[in-house]
């Protein structure tokens, strides 16, 4: 059977005037951070510039002090380390510098051509609830833990089908590695009971898997600031195969940097 809030969900995707059938369903699971970033009067206007800022402490204690934008597109000015709530698909991202080093770098013609930002990468994986709702709304064939847990078992191909449908991507192997280096944030994204997740799908059932030991820098090694002997620059992935059964592995969205410098560059 499918929960209350899948429910409440999925009808929200489809029509956002259910928005109150959703913040209480919300608020039944006990899930306080989005009922009150749904209340922001913003949210969900078609300016794509309307929005509105709150602190980082609505959406939970780690993340105090820190700057939260609600609405429905990313602000094009947020500093590193900013938060975004997306009211598209209920989620909280994070914006992710790149290694101020890596980027110094970078040759001149190469920095013209990228952002110093990876992208916003989201706090936590994707949920039971919202997988389900998504594929009542949408129609996809998937079947899922139904409820707050993340989303297990999703097929490569599936789990980029969520992204995709909200405009995103997979978090992949550059914002993992730009993740490393962020230390206690990097925690924050993935506890210490986080279970492996996708870093990209390649296609044909090819799928990157990380685990948190190679997500997370060590605590002892917090201050090794680039030294690849001891801390590599970019996580490596826990396996590279063609896999069927990906039973316990979650995934995550991101939103690349990239994307709007793009656009910039194709409207002029």
């Amino acid at each position: 059977m499918v929960s209350e809030l899948s429910v409440a969900f999925a009808r929200y995707v489809v029509d956002h005037a259910e928005i109150g059938m959703l913040r209480r369903a919300l608020d039944h699971a006990g899930l306080s951070a989005p009922v009150a970033l749904l209340r922001e009067p913003s949210r969900l206007r078609a300016d794509a510039d309307a929005g509105c800022e709150v602190d980082g402490s609505t959406v939970g204690p780690a993340w105090t002090g820190r700057s939260c934008w609600v609405g429905t597109t990313p602000p094009g000015d947020a500093e590193p380390g900013s938060l975004w709530f997306d009211p598209a698909d209920i989620s909280v991202m994070l914006l992710v510098p790149r290694p101020a080093e890596e980027f110094a770098s970078w040759p001149a013609a190469v920095q013209e051509r990228m952002t110093a930002l990876v992208g916003w990468v989201a706090v936590g994986p994707v949920a039971g609830w919202q997988v389900t709702g998504w594929a009542v709304a949408s129609g996809a064939d998937v079947s899922v833990h139904d409820g707050l847990e993340p989303a297990t078992g999703l097929s490569g191909q599936d789990a980029l089908r969520f992204s995709r449908f909200f405009g995103k991507s997979l978090a992949g192997r550059v914002a993992w590695a730009a993740i490393y280096h962020l230390g206690d944030i990097a925690a924050h994204l993935w506890p210490v009971d986080g279970g492996p997740e996708l870093m990209g799908y390649v296609g044909e059932g090819e799928v990157l898997v990380l685990d948190r030991a190679s997500a997370v820098r060590p605590d002892d090694h917090a201050d090794d600031d680039y030294d690849d002997e001891v801390v590599p620059r970019a996580p490596n992935p826990g396996r590279y195969e063609e896999v069927e059964d990906l039973t316990g592995v979650a995934f995550r969205t991101a939103v690349s940097s990239q994307r709007d410098m793009l656009a910039r560059s194709v409207r002029s």
